[in-house]
């Protein structure tokens, strides 16, 4: 138990914190810990058994490999969000791998739902966990894409809903985790932030924080991302002004990727009373070449 101990305690203060003991808990190791257990309860219940952590093994092999091609092509892995009942086994695979890759850089990022209620307390451990283990932490926020699916599941399953009540809440969780992610690059830390949205008031929040702190394109590790086809307004925008941005592209088959795209504009709702504004600039940029010609 001591030698246990020693190893959990990486600060060497004598004690173990939520962010150590979290670190040493693998999925394929938690049954070791369980086993000792007096009492079975849901934890006892949801370790995995020796065939289902082979099969995570390689699944980590698999994706190690890739992140390894990613970096030897000098690109980078961003690890998406998915169904929140199944999201904690994601996150532990994109902790995992940001705390095996992101030491000289950030080659991996992870993602946060932020209509999510947990996602602000999610993002701030994780930072957390990646300051203790000096290692870059690399985030990229979206709002979310199944507002419909988890209230429905919540109420067919009888638990409260984990997604916020209102716009407004989601909004103001975006906002904040964006503002708590520049205030960390700005202190210093190792850290950088993808803004993947289409929400012009959550850009130019992000923009005014960013000037204010002090950090400046190209150089500030803060990017920008739109759907292709979506937004192109605010790509171009950000774009002009020297900032990374990029259009994000979905590719597969028809029946795959429409699925996808439905999900898309049911969470970016709001950005169709923007289409209008879209179409007026375009026009009044045609207008403007046509008449410069003088002809």
């Amino acid at each position: 138990m001591d030698e246990v101990f020693r190893l959990m305690d990486t600060a060497r203060d004598g004690r173990i914190d939520y962010v150590e003991w979290s670190n040493m808990l693998t999925l394929e190791e938690l049954h070791r810990l369980t086993a000792n257990c007096i009492h079975k309860g849901p934890l006892s219940r949801s370790v995995l058994t020796d065939e289902e952590r082979q099969l995570l093994l390689v699944m980590r092999g698999r994706i190690n490999a890739l992140v390894a091609l990613a970096d030897k092509l000098d690109v980078r892995v961003m690890i998406d969000a998915e169904h929140s009942y199944f999201q904690p086994a994601i996150d532990n695979i994109a902790a995992e791998l940001m705390r095996r890759h992101n030491h000289s850089r950030a080659l991996v990022f992870t993602t946060y739902q932020m209509y999510l209620r947990d996602s602000l307390q999610r993002l701030r451990d994780d930072q957390l966990r990646a300051k203790a283990g000096n290692y870059f932490f690399a985030a990229k926020l979206v709002r979310g894409a199944y507002m419909e699916l988890e209230r429905r599941r919540a109420d067919e399953l009888h638990y409260a809903s984990p997604i916020h009540r209102s716009i407004e809440e989601t909004h103001e969780s975006y906002n904040t985790g964006a503002a708590q992610l520049i205030a960390s690059i700005a202190a210093g830390e190792r850290a950088e932030l993808m803004i993947a949205s289409h929400n012009q008031a959550s850009i130019e929040q992000v923009l005014a924080a960013a000037s204010t702190s002090g950090l400046s394109p190209p150089h500030a590790p803060i990017y920008f991302a739109q759907l292709l086809g979506m937004a192109d307004h605010l790509t171009y925008s950000l774009g002009a002004a020297g900032y990374k941005a990029y259009k994000y592209v979905p590719y597969g088959k028809i029946r795959e990727v429409m699925p996808y795209l439905i999900r898309r504009a049911q969470e970016n709702s709001d950005i169709m009373s923007g289409v209008g504004l879209e179409l007026s600039m375009l026009t009044q940029e045609l207008t403007r070449r046509l008449l410069s010609r003088g002809d």
